[in-house]
C-alpha cells in the first residue's frame, strides 16, 4: 500500500513539472536563474553552451523522466507482488474446496453436483486473482481523484464543475451496468453448472450410454445446455461491451466538456495551461476507466465467493462415527483369509468338468444319430 501511494504521488507530480517545462520551451527563460545553477561553465569550453537557463531546462526534463520512470517501476513491482499474492490465495482456496469435497456427507452430495464443484475450482476461485491484484491500486483511487480534481479546479476554475457533472453521470451509468452484469453473471454461472454437470455425467457413464444407444439423446441434451449457456454468455458479453464503450466515451467527454465550458466562459487557453490540463486528464483517465471495471469484477467476485461459501459451510461426515487409534501400526489388518474373484476355484473346477462331460456326451450321440438317418 505504501509503495502504491508513493507511485500515485509521483504520477500526480508530473503536472507541476510539465507546466514550467512548457513555459521554458515556449519562452526560453529561467525564472530561477539566480538560484538554480548547478556548476559554473564559464571555465570549460565544451560546457560553455550549458548556461544557467539551459541547466534549468535540462534539470526539469531529467526530473520528469526520473519521477515517471520511478513511478512505472514501482507500479510494475506492485503488480508482480499482488499477482503473486493472488495466485497463492487462489491455490489455497482450491485446496480448501478439494479438502471439503473429501469430507462431504451423503446429503450434501445430493445438493452439489460434480459439475458445480468443477465450476467452483475452474471459474469461481479464479476471481480472486484479479481482485487481489487490483485492490491496492483501487485503494489509492480516491486520493488520486481528489488531488486531480483539486488541480483541475485550480487551473480551470468554476468551468470544471461541468466536468464533474460528466464524471457523476459516468459513475451512475457504470454502476447500473455493473449491476446488470452481476445479474447476467449469476444466470451464466447457473447455465455453466448445468452444462458441466451433464457433460461430466455423460463421460462417467459413457459405456452405459453406448450400450443402450443413447448417444444421440445425450448429444441433443448437451447441445441444448450449451446453447442456453451461449445465450447467457452473449447477454453478459453485450453488457461488458457497453461498459468498455463507456470507459472510452466518458473520459473523452470529460475533457471536451471541461474545455468547452472554460473557453465558453470567456477565458483564453495558452499552450502551458492546455498541456498541463491534458496531463491531469490523462491521470484521471486511469481511475475513471478502472473503477467501473473493478466494481463489475468485485460484484462477480462476491457472487462467486457466496457460491463457494455455501459449499464450504455445508454438512460433513461425522468424525465421531469412526474410531481412530494412533497407537496401531496398521489401519487395516487382515490375517488367515482366503480371497477369490467371482466364483471359487473348487466350484470353477467342478463346472469345468461338467462342461467337458456334457461335451463328450454330445460327441457320442452324434455318430449314432447319423447311423439312424
Amino acid at each position: 500500500m505504501a509503495l502504491n501511494a508513493c507511485g500515485s504521488l509521483l504520477q500526480i507530480s508530473s503536472p507541476f513539472i510539465i507546466a514550467p517545462l512548457v513555459d521554458y520551451v515556449k519562452d526560453g527563460e529561467n525564472a530561477w536563474a539566480d538560484h538554480i545553477s548547478f556548476f559554473d561553465t564559464a571555465g570549460s569550453a565544451w560546457l560553455a553552451w550549458l548556461t544557467p537557463e539551459r541547466q534549468y531546462g535540462v534539470s526539469l526534463a531529467l526530473l520528469l523522466v526520473a519521477t515517471q520512470g520511478t513511478g512505472y517501476i514501482l507500479s510494475e513491482n506492485i503488480g508482480f507482488k499482488q499477482s503473486f499474492v493472488g495466485s497463492k490465495s487462489t491455490n489455497a482456496l482450491i485446496a480448501l474446496i478439494y479438502e471439503k469435497q473429501l469430507k462431504l456427507s451423503t446429503a450434501t452430495n445430493k445438493v452439489f453436483s460434480q459439475g458445480e464443484i468443477v465450476t467452483f475450482v475452474q471459474v469461481d476461485a479464479q476471481k480472486m486473482i484479479y481482485l487481489t491484484s487490483q485492490m491496492p491500486a483501487v485503494a489509492t483511487l480516491p486520493f488520486t481523484l481528489i488531488m486531480c480534481f483539486i488541480l483541475l479546479f485550480k487551473y480551470l476554475g468554476v468551468a470544471f464543475f461541468a466536468g464533474i457533472g460528466v464524471f457523476v453521470i459516468s459513475l451512475l451509468v457504470n454502476i447500473s451496468l455493473s449491476r446488470c452484469s452481476a445479474r447476467a453473471q449469476k444466470a451464466y454461472m447457473k447455465k455453466t453448472d448445468a452444462r458441466i454437470s451433464i457433460t461430466t455425467e455423460c463421460l462417467n457413464n459413457i459405456k452405459m450410454i453406448k450400450l443402450f444407444s443413447w448417444t444421440e439423446i445425450f448429444q441433443r441434451l448437451i447441445a441444448k445446455k450449451r446453447n442456453e449457456e451461449l445465450s447467457a454468455q452473449f447477454t453478459r458479453m453485450s453488457i461488458i461491451m457497453l461498459i468498455m464503450a463507456s470507459l472510452s466515451f466518458f473520459p473523452l467527454m470529460l475533457q471536451v466538456v471541461s474545455f468547452a465550458a472554460y473557453i465558453g466562459s470567456g477565458h483564453e487557453m495558452d499552450l502551458s495551461l492546455a498541456v498541463t490540463v491534458i496531463t491531469i486528464f490523462n491521470i484521471v483517465r486511469g481511475p475513471i476507466s478502472s473503477l467501473p471495471m473493478f466494481l463489475g469484477q468485485f460484484i462477480e467476485f462476491i457472487v462467486a465467493m457466496k457460491r463457494i461459501q455455501k459449499f464450504l459451510l455445508c454438512g460433513e461426515v461425522n468424525p465421531t462415527l469412526v474410531a481412530y487409534d494412533a497407537k496401531e501400526e496398521n489401519s487395516i489388518k487382515i490375517s488367515n483369509a482366503n480371497f477369490h474373484w467371482g466364483i471359487k476355484a473348487e466350484d470353477k473346477e467342478e463346472e469345468h468338468k461338467k462342461v467337458i462331460k456334457d461335451r463328450k456326451q454330445q460327441l457320442q450321440l452324434t455318430p449314432s444319430t447319423q447311423q439312424e438317418n
